[in-house]
């Protein structure tokens, strides 16, 4: 049987590291957005 302490912590660290995802992922596209920018302007 798992103590809940540990289930929830569980749970708030996997959710922290789903938004960890999420943020990255939304950098990432907004890097390659902007260098697709400039290039597009550069020439």
């Amino acid at each position: 049987m798992l103590d809940p302490p540990a289930t929830g912590r569980g749970v708030i660290g996997g959710q922290r590291l789903s938004g960890l995802n999420e943020a990255l992922a939304l950098f990432v596209h907004v890097i390659t957005t902007l260098r697709e920018f400039q290039l597009l302007h550069n020439t």
